[in-house]
């Protein structure tokens, strides 16, 4: 991928693999994890998400 390529690219991650749709719909090739507080553990803990192709496997363009 260009510098331009990974500007207009998005890894999509909503819904997040437990199934919870979030506020967070997309992040730039490269980002390592995110946290949503749309999904918590079951102690009430926001879920610490790590991204990896095989976990979140669809890219799409940004308009």
């Amino acid at each position: 991928m260009t510098n331009d390529d990974t500007r207009t690219v998005l890894r999509v991650i909503s819904p997040c693999e437990h199934g919870i749709t979030h506020h967070i719909r997309g992040v730039p090739p490269g980002t390592r994890e995110f946290v949503t507080p749309e999904c918590r553990d079951s102690r009430g803990i926001p879920r610490t998400h790590p991204i990896t192709a095989e976990r979140y496997p669809t890219l799409v363009r940004r308009r």
